[in-house]
């Protein structure tokens, strides 16, 4: 048999749990470095703030999925929300900063 389809609960859930998870890699980068060597600290820091970002857009998609309640029903959408304003989406940083010295890349 197929899966089980998860809940809208559960979806949410799982989002928060990543939006957690990218918080904290987002925080260790900033204070110790990425240690990449290909790719300054700063790119790598906003690829993570870009993952929250996505997360709560999800998160905003599940909340807002319509109920149909009759066939006469119509879905107008809540327009567009700034997801960047949320508290929980980490600051952008320059590109070619390096947290290890704290300083942009020349």
């Amino acid at each position: 048999m197929g899966k089980k389809q998860k809940t809208v609960e559960q979806q949410i859930a799982e989002y928060e749990k990543d939006i957690e998870r990218e918080t904290a890699r987002w925080n260790y980068i900033m204070a110790h470095g990425s240690g990449d060597p290909f790719w300054p600290d700063g790119t790598n820091l906003n690829l993570v703030r870009n993952h929250i970002i996505y997360d709560l857009r999800k998160i905003h998609e599940l909340r807002q999925k319509p109920t149909q309640l009759s066939l006469f029903d119509s879905y107008q959408g809540s327009g567009s929300v700034s997801i960047e304003r949320d508290k929980r989406v980490p600051p952008e940083v320059a590109q070619n900063f390096m947290a290890t010295d704290r300083k942009l890349c020349r």
